[in-house]
């Protein structure tokens, strides 16, 4: 039998004698109860037997005579004679290379002019303040109720109350719906109720590509503000085949009934059947006959379409002013005033002098231009008139001096131009009572010194005095009479523009009549409160105004004209609230606006209107409306 299975065998069967299993278990306990013993029991006998036992222990020690590295060494090692031959076509490649010794001095040298070099170049980024360019858009703005739109001329989405407008797009009001639409900087359409625009061209004016025609008016009435000054081209609107445009105006276009274009600020231009037509506020003319101007009654103007506009006029204007100053002082970065300024002068200079290329070079310095009139305008907003004037000064000399030197180049004197332009419309919206106007100012100056545009000198003057006739019509009529004498002899002088025939075309000579006759009427409506501030503009006026009536050729008795007289003041009282009263007599005075016999029932009206009261503040009116509006024709 094998011995593992007699072992096995052993194990299951074999019992040790009683009292066995105890003394072999004592027996091993006690030779390792403690390690003497244990070492005691292990050592050995003898030196010999120690000896040999060491001499075991060193020859299983002793490392394997080739290891697997060695092995693959032997394996792939190369004869003798091709290792000699390769070892000897690699030296041969290996050519050594002299090394020049820059030394210390030498690298420090290389190391600082690299570090100047990087400085320059990125300077600009770093001290100069970036010339952004505005993110605007065109966005529709329900004023009323909500209004509908299309983008592809079939389906329609209603409810909408803002919307950013695209090419294309159609825009409709219902019953009790109005809609503002704005133009970037440049203008504002305001659609009255049961009113369809489409629109055409969203592009920023004066923009390369832009199309003349902005949107055009498909049923209804529409309003246009424009904000463009007369470097730009005009904001036109697209209506019963005839065009509208406005530069800085407001006018009316209305396809309900007679196609009508009534201008109610400014001038309004007009292209009828192939001919143009200019309008001075006050004045309508019809856009499907083509016919002459006529005057409107000066009622009209308090009615409540033309009247909530001309106030929303006047707060978008005010508004937009404020956005074009605050957007060129924020990019107007460090200003004279500061210490640092001569490093961001230099930094300039050192950017355009590394700017090789003509192009590239011309556009920076007409930045660096730009940036001179941003920091006027910061300036001028800080109350420090003589540091703008300075910078105003370089500005203008540095564009014309610009459009001088790129001679012939008509690419360089396009791209000058261009840039006038612009600079001219982003403080258009500015009028002379507010601190920074002296930047407009310069701007239109520049514009004429360089030819760009349309504008001339004349144009530029007839401008700026349009501007302070509005600014002062404006301050008087929201009641800031404080300063109203110190402004009239400031633009005072400008008016001799009336008596110089040759300087003024017809339409400019109209407008600034309408803007007369404007001031002339808030002064008259402000005429107590001026008188107690010693202020007497309104006799001052009256030169310039025209003041000689032209016969009346009598159709009527005076029975008649006083019955006619009594009937409007019958038909006005009928109603019992004030607004309806207005409103019926609004309707009365524009019946008599082509009356023969207007004058003389306007008289015998107001005579008959209780003093003092609002109605027969719209009948005095009148009568001085039609009385400058007769003398005009006789001139």
């Amino acid at each position: 039998m094998p011995l593992e299975d007699i072992l096995a065998s052993a194990a299951t069967t074999t019992e040790p004698a009683p009292g066995a299993k105890e003394r072999v278990r004592a027996a091993v306990f006690q030779r390792i109860a403690t390690e003497a013993a244990l070492e005691q029991n292990i050592a050995p006998a003898t030196a010999e037997q120690k000896a040999r036992i060491w001499r075991n222990i060193v020859d299983r020690l002793q490392p394997m005579p080739s290891t697997i590295l060695e092995t693959l060494q032997q394996a792939l090692a190369p004869a003798p004679g091709l290792a000699s031959f390769l070892r000897a076509k690699i030296l041969g490649e290996l050519v050594p290379v002299p090394a020049f010794n820059w030394g210390t001095t030498g690298l420090r040298w290389t190391a600082a002019v690299a570090v100047i070099a990087l400085s320059i170049r990125v300077s600009p980024w770093i001290i100069l303040a970036p010339q952004t360019q505005a993110d605007t858009h065109v966005q529709a703005t329900a004023t009323v109720g909500t209004f509908a739109y299309s983008t592809d001329s079939e389906r329609w989405h209603t409810g909408a109350d803002v919307l950013k407008v695209e090419p294309g797009t159609r825009i409709s009001t219902g019953n009790g719906q109005e809609v503002s639409v704005v133009f970037h900087d440049n203008a504002v359409l305001r659609l009255a109720q049961n009113t369809t625009v489409l629109f055409q061209d969203t592009t920023e004016r004066g923009e390369k590509g832009t199309s003349p025609i902005v949107a055009t008016l498909e049923r209804g009435t529409l309003w246009l503000q424009g904000l463009l000054p007369p470097t730009m081209p005009g904001f036109t609107v697209a209506a019963n085949g005839g065009q509208v445009t406005v530069h800085e105006g407001s006018a009316s276009l209305s396809l309900e009934g007679s196609p009508t274009v009534t201008a109610y600020d400014r001038t309004v231009g007009m292209v009828i059947g192939g001919t143009a037509v200019t309008i001075a506020a006050g004045e309508t003319a019809d856009l499907a006959q083509g016919a002459r101007a006529k005057e409107i009654a000066a009622a009209q103007f308090t009615a409540s379409w033309p009247s909530q506009n001309l106030t929303r006029d006047a707060s978008h204007r005010h508004e937009i002013a404020e956005l074009q100053k605050q957007r060129r002082i924020a990019m107007a970065g460090i200003l004279p005033t500061s210490s640092f300024y001569s490093v961001k002068r230099a930094a300039e200079t050192m950017d355009v002098l590394m700017t090789l290329d003509p192009d590239t070079k011309l556009e920076k310095q007409l930045q660096n231009a730009n940036t001179r009139l941003n920091e006027a305008v910061a300036l001028l907003d800080e109350e420090q008139p003589e540091a703008a004037a300075a910078q105003l000064k370089e500005f203008k000399d540095t564009v014309v001096s610009l459009s001088e030197a790129a001679g012939d180049d008509s690419a360089a004197q396009d791209e000058v131009a261009h840039a006038v332009v612009a600079q001219a419309a982003d403080v258009a919206a500015v009028l002379p009572t507010d601190p920074t106007y002296a930047a407009k100012q310069v701007a239109l100056e520049t514009a004429a010194a360089v030819g760009s545009g349309s504008i001339t000198t004349e144009v530029l003057e007839h401008t700026l005095l349009a501007d302070a006739l509005t600014a002062l019509t404006d301050a008087v009529g929201s009641g800031s009479i404080a300063d109203v004498t110190d402004h009239w002899q400031d633009l005072e002088p400008s008016l001799n523009l009336l008596d110089r025939e040759t300087d003024l075309s017809l339409g400019e000579r109209k407008e600034v009549r309408s803007l007369l006759q404007r001031l002339a009427t808030a002064v008259d409506d402000r005429h107590a409160e001026l008188a107690a501030s010693g202020a007497n503009v309104l006799a001052e006026l009256e030169d310039y105004l025209p003041s000689e009536e032209a016969p009346v050729v009598a159709s009527m008795t005076d029975e008649e004209v006083d019955a006619a007289a009594e009937g409007i003041m019958n038909r006005v009282f009928d109603y019992r609230m004030p607004r309806s009263r207005s409103n019926q007599l609004t309707t009365e005075l524009r019946k008599l606006a082509t009356h023969p016999d207007a004058g003389r029932i306007l008289r015998s009206l107001y005579r008959r209107m209780p003093p003092d009261s609002d109605l027969t503040q719209m009948v005095r009116r009148s009568i001085q409306q039609l009385r400058w509006a007769t003398a005009a024709e006789a001139e």
